[in-house]
């Protein structure tokens, strides 16, 4: 049986409902995916999954990877840097008063 362990994560300020510079506590278990890990942070805080990029000691974390792939133990401290909306992000452009998003594809 695994035993849960709490981990810490950095969050920038104005991220979901998440005070400025606050730092989560989460509890999880090292066989949890990052994509698991990020539905727990949108769960308890309001952070889209798709607007998390996680990183541990400059290394950014992938989804399918597991917390013990990037040797996450007890009381570890993640950094957490919320993406920008690729909506809000767009160029705009105004015509006669309409707002036109361009949107890439990448």
């Amino acid at each position: 049986m695994r035993r849960p362990m709490q981990i810490f994560v950095g969050v920038p300020a104005g991220a979901g409902r998440v005070k400025a510079g606050q730092k989560l506590t989460l509890e999880v278990e090292s066989d949890w995916s990052i994509d698991r890990l990020k539905e727990q942070i949108s769960a308890e805080h309001g952070i889209l999954p798709a607007a998390q990029r996680l990183s541990v000691n400059s290394v950014v974390m992938v989804g399918d990877r597991k917390l013990a792939d990037y040797e996450i133990r007890m009381e570890a401290e993640l950094q957490l840097v919320e993406r920008p909306s690729k909506l809000l992000a767009c160029p705009v452009i105004i015509i006669l008063g309409v707002v036109l998003c361009m949107i890439q594809i990448r």
